[in-house]
């Protein structure tokens, strides 16, 4: 139960990640640069049965963002943990101040009792 980020060669584990909640909202302070940044963000989700790529890219700022700029990064994965061939997406944010991401901010489907036996 816990996410992985590196960004830039800079590594960061937050550990206790609540994966039961529908909403997670994680508190980072990875700064980037003006240039192209690298991202990647690994979660070892048990909710979902399996360790996934949440986030993976490179990006550059605009040439306009400013220390006071805030702004968001939003990502979906397709996620299916139930018997049936339903899919839903776990949605992913990565809101920014400056150069800076401050929050990530992942909102997974609802969880429902065919998982919670799955998991049994």
């Amino acid at each position: 139960m816990s996410i992985d980020i590196c960004c830039n060669g800079n590594y960061m584990k937050y550990d206790n990640i609540p994966f039961y909640k529908d909403v997670i909202i994680i508190k980072t302070d990875f700064e980037c640069i003006t240039d192209v940044n690298k991202i990647l963000i690994y979660g070892m989700n048990p909710r979902i049965n399996m360790d996934c790529l949440l986030y993976c890219s490179d990006f550059k700022f605009g040439e306009d963002i400013k220390e006071d700029t805030y702004g968001q990064i939003i990502s979906k994965m397709l996620v299916n943990y139930y018997y049936t061939s339903k899919c839903d997406f776990i949605t992913l944010n990565i809101l920014t101040k400056g150069y800076s991401f401050t929050r990530i901010i992942i909102s997974s489907p609802p969880t429902n009792n065919r998982y919670l036996l799955y998991l049994l």
